[in-house]
């Protein structure tokens, strides 16, 4: 996978949930011989998670809501929002 990223692209957007992605990273920066774009999807509510990322090189974290009515989209966005507070140290 990660050739076909530096044969072909300027940016790298994995899941979360397949594991390895701080280590991959690493080694797709390693190999690059040009800057790419570091992204992720799928990551949880939690602010160590995204500060491995923000400390590995990734510019964004992408986090999945549940298709589901109002009240638990809000709880999701509400338990998020927290992490990112945590984050940013407010």
């Amino acid at each position: 996978m990660l050739d076909r990223v530096l044969a072909f692209g300027d940016a790298w957007f994995p899941n979360h949930d397949r594991g390895g992605v701080l280590e991959r990273a690493a080694e797709l920066r390693a190999r690059a011989d040009r800057p790419v774009g570091l992204m992720v999807m799928g990551v949880p509510a939690e602010a160590a998670v995204l500060e491995a990322y923000a400390a590995a090189g990734f510019q964004r974290a992408v986090h999945w809501l549940p298709s589901a009515p109002r009240g638990p989209v809000e709880r999701a966005l509400d338990r998020y929002e927290a992490a990112v507070a945590e984050f940013n140290g407010e």
